[in-house]
Parts: C-alpha cells; structure tokens; sequence
C-alpha cells in the first residue's frame, strides 16, 4: 500500500490472517509503502440457530452465544484493519508503526484494548459453537506479532526474554480463566514477538495476553528491584567479588554489596 499518509498512521492492525508481520519501508520516490505478510486462512464464521431464518439485523455476538449456533458461511478472503495510535492506545503514539498486529478467526474480532499499567493485551471474540455440520465444535485460534520496540518501550521487556514471562488467559462471560494453549517465539531477524494460541471453544471467549514484568529481587536479597520505566536507563548486570564467591547484581545503577568488590 503506497502512501505516506497510511505509514505514518499505522498502529493497530486486526485481521483474519496467519503469520501476520507488517513492514514500512520508503521507495525510490520517497513515498512510503506499507507491506503487510501473513497467510490466508478458510475459517467458518457468521452465526446461525437452527429453526430461525437469518437475520442481518441480530446481534451477531447475540446469536453466536446461543448454544446450538452454527456457521453460516466459509470464506477463503482476508480483511485487514488498520487503526491509528488513538484512545487506549494513545500512549503507543509516536512508536514504531504497526506495533501490535492481532489476527483471529474471520469476522471475531472486537475491540483490541490494551492496558500499559497491568500489561496486557485484550482480544474480544465471537463465532458459532459448531461447524456446517453441526455437530463438530468449532475451534478458534488467536496470533499476535509484536514489535520489538513495543515490548521494550510499552512493557519494559527485553522481546527476547518475553517468552519467560507471557501467559495467555482464555474467559468466557462467567468471567472464570484458564489457561489457553498457546506459543511464543522472539524472531530476533525481524524483531518482533510472536504469540499463538489455539484450539479454544466459542460463543464468546475474552483472549488476555499478559506481559507485566516481574518484579525481581536482587542477588544480594536487598529489596524488590522493578523493571525501568520508558525513558529510564538500561539495567546493567556487573559481577561483585568476595574470596572465591562471585554474585551477579543487576539494576539501574547496581552496587556491590557489603564485604564484596566489583570485579
């Protein structure tokens, strides 16, 4: 997509597609492409009750959380939104674009939230209990890429170790969580966090990918030492000795504990 309106302006990208990764990159005639990679997906969606005739104007969410509703359709096409850095994403603004980039079943979608404080990344969904037949249940399936950049600056994370910390929770309107089956990977070539989930159930289940750092205590067992905020310095690891006994302190500006000297 050639336009330097549209590559300034990427933030949050929703789609139906697997592997999903965005690129920006400026051509020869200084315009601005937007490249978005991933791979189409035939998924069954749209919901319908047996015994009643559709009906384009229902809760689409309404009907999809009635038990025995099954999909109406399949599709072998994509969509693919793009929004700007804007409400609970405000504080992404000036980030590199396309920095969270969410793709689920066709047509499940809601409104991707994020929350900075609690660190993690809502995923709202809806579909059909079951298949064409109805009688297979319908699994779901959620993917998410991350930008290196994201995750160092929103989450206070290296994305290389996020793959330590990230937990994604699967809810249904009971508001009861569980665990959901997932992976991730840090593709250190492109700089971005990959988490995948898969194979939970509908109507209507809530994806929470949680990424809040762990608070971590220092090796010489002083108090907590929380993860930099944006705009602070790196946490530094340096090497402390006393005798033969070698302690690793990590912090902002560590110091070698009583007895001990840096090495």
């Amino acid at each position: 997509m050639k336009s330097n309106t549209l590559a300034q302006n990427t933030g949050v990208l929703t789609s139906n597609l697997k592997n999903p990764n965005i690129t920006t990159i400026k051509g020869s005639d200084g315009v601005s492409r937007t490249v978005v990679i991933g791979s189409v997906y035939p998924n069954q969606y749209g919901c319908m009750v047996p015994g009643q005739t559709f009906d384009p104007r229902a809760n689409r969410e309404i009907t999809c959380n009635n038990p025995e509703s099954y999909a109406q359709t399949a599709s072998t096409g994509f969509t693919i939104s793009i929004s700007p850095y804007i409400y609970q994403f405000e504080k992404l603004k000036g980030y590199i674009p396309g920095g969270i980039f969410v793709s689920g079943s066709a047509g499940s979608l809601g409104q991707v939230q994020y929350d900075q404080n609690m660190g993690i990344i809502t995923v709202p969904m809806f579909g059909p209990h079951y298949l064409f037949d109805r009688k297979t249940l319908n699994k779901g399936w959620m993917e998410t890429a991350i930008k290196g950049e994201v995750i160092r600056k929103a989450f206070n994370l290296d994305p290389s170790q996020a793959g330590n910390i990230v937990k994604v929770e699967i809810s249904e309107g009971d508001g009861k969580s569980e665990i959901a089956t997932y992976t991730s990977r840090y593709l250190k070539t492109l700089d971005v966090f990959e988490i995948k989930a898969y194979n939970f159930g509908f109507s209507s289940p809530t994806l929470r990918v949680k990424l809040k750092p762990i608070v971590q205590q220092s090796s010489a067992g002083n108090s907590p030492v929380a993860a930099p905020k944006p705009g602070q310095t790196n946490r530094v690891t340096i090497s402390c000795v006393k005798g033969k006994t070698i302690k690793k302190i990590s912090g902002v500006k560590p110091k070698c504990p009583t007895g001990f000297r840096k090495k």
